[in-house]
């Protein structure tokens, strides 16, 4: 009886010292690397549920027809959708591979948090406005360009004579902006010059591009304050010329910033100015005529607002309050965008290239993938414009994409498809790497019956090793 008593113990002990061995060996990955996979219906202490639960259904448990990898699986509704993976120790690289399905949907992201202001870095999973067209392909470096004629027999030769700026997308790879606007001496003369009052208040964080072509750099901001808490708020201006940071400043708070640059190369310039949603800038006076803003406008409310006109080239324009008082009718073109509920986002595709706003009311958010200008002769944007879910390409009279996806053949049902991720380039905090995956113009509330089912996630992961770190060796 001891003897059987004694077995036990000597089992159960190795049992748990396994258990702590194998725990540990998760824990360090001595070798650097290790792979998690996820299953909406089972636990992980790695992988945490998908969430916004709003934007999730519940997982189900059934027999799915075609389903190679599991007996489970989960829709997701509305987008975005988020996941972490929790590790206690850094890595280098990750590649996830998702097993999923689609219905209706035309592109499908996933991505990697990049910093703690919550921006994404993006990869693509699936574009079938790019996988339908039977345009003819060139690949050089990784570097793919689809061209509806051939007219162009390497991508070197389009980069080194690239056609009009308005008959080319661009998808998931930046092409240099446009450097110089060659009329801009005669649009300057035909044009007064820049009226403070021309820009309405805007709240919180936003960018914008200006041009400089002969004149000095001369802007004038003015901010105040909501307080809606006791906390400082730090309000940041970077001036970037060719992505390079040529002056900024910085107050606390409230009050007023200049920013002067005598003779400054002729070009374009982006300004970020960084600050919370307390913060208002109540103007902003230049003698410079171009001022866009880029993807999103937040219009501070005033007690008399007046009739607001933008201008923009978003493909979509989407509208959203937090204010009960702000609930509108917004003229898109000749098109009615109903803003009617606070707290929910609202849109109105834009059936032209160039589409001007009204608004009777402001403290209204309004965004789209273009920018935005208060006037006609404020409007310029020298960005190429991106592949996105409104993409008509015969409509737009697009003849070339540009990109680094590489366009594959669909079929339906499930699909498995990965992508790599730099993870020294992620933002890891407290031991948690966030990921994102993306389905534009997934709403739950529009009553459309599309969704995007997940099986299964699985993240292979590497980094340095155990002698890797002790021995501290690079490589």
């Amino acid at each position: 009886m001891k003897k059987d008593i004694y077995k036990l113990r000597i089992f159960l002990f190795s049992l748990l010292g396994l258990t702590v061995l194998i725990l540990i060996y998760k824990a360090i990955v001595p070798f650097g690397k290790i792979i998690y996979a996820f299953n909406p219906c089972g636990n992980s202490f790695i992988i945490s549920k998908i969430k916004p639960a709003e934007r999730v259904e519940d997982p189900r448990r059934n027999k799915i027809l075609g389903l190679p990898l599991g007996n489970c699986a989960q829709k997701i509704t509305g987008d975005p959708v988020y996941f972490n993976l929790e590790t206690q120790r850094g890595f280098d690289r990750a590649k996830i591979t998702l097993e999923y399905r689609r219905l209706k949907n035309k592109i499908i992201e996933i991505g990697v948090l990049a910093d703690k202001e919550r921006h994404y870095r993006l990869q693509p999973l699936e574009n079938q406005i790019i996988d339908n067209l039977a345009w003819r392909k060139i690949e050089q470096d990784g570097v793919i360009l689809l061209q509806r004629e051939e007219n162009y027999n390497s991508v070197d030769e389009f980069f080194n004579n690239p056609p009009n700026k308005e008959k080319v997308l661009t998808y998931h790879y930046d092409l240099p902006a446009e450097e110089k606007i060659n009329n801009y001496g005669n649009l300057l003369a035909s044009s007064k010059a820049f009226s403070a009052g021309s820009v309405r208040p805007l709240r919180g964080a936003y960018q914008f591009y200006t041009y400089i072509g002969g004149e000095d750099f001369d802007f004038n901001f003015i901010f105040t304050n909501l307080k809606t808490n006791d906390k400082d708020d730090n309000i940041k201006i970077v001036v970037y010329y060719k992505n390079s940071a040529v002056e900024q400043k910085e107050i606390k708070n409230e009050g007023e910033i200049s920013i002067k640059l005598p003779g400054p190369p002729d070009g374009f310039y982006k300004i970020a100015i960084s600050a919370s949603d307390d913060v208002i800038t109540e103007k902003i006076a230049t003698t410079q005529r171009i001022l866009s803003f880029i993807n999103r406008v937040w219009l501070a409310g005033t007690p008399e607002p007046g009739l607001i006109n933008l201008t923009t080239d978003s493909s979509e324009i989407f509208a959203r309050t937090i204010n009960p008082n702000s609930l509108q009718k917004i003229l898109v073109r000749d098109k009615i965008l109903k803003l009617d509920e606070t707290y929910q986002q609202f849109s109105q595709v834009a059936e032209m290239p160039i589409t001007n706003i009204r608004l009777a009311k402001d403290d209204v958010i309004i965004a789209g993938d273009g920018v935005f200008s208060f006037s006609n002769e404020a409007f310029y944007n020298p960005d190429y414009k991106k592949v996105n879910k409104n993409t008509d390409v015969d409509r737009q009279g697009i003849g070339y994409i540009i990109t680094s996806y590489e366009p594959r053949d669909f079929e339906d049902g499930w699909q498995v498809r990965t992508v790599d991720f730099d993870l020294t380039k992620a933002y890891r905090y407290e031991g948690v790497y966030g990921f994102i995956i993306s389905v534009p113009g997934l709403l739950v509330e529009d009553e459309i019956n599309d969704w995007v089912e997940i099986g299964e996630i699985w993240i292979e992961l590497e980094g340095r090793t155990l002698l890797n770190k002790i021995l501290n060796i690079e490589y």
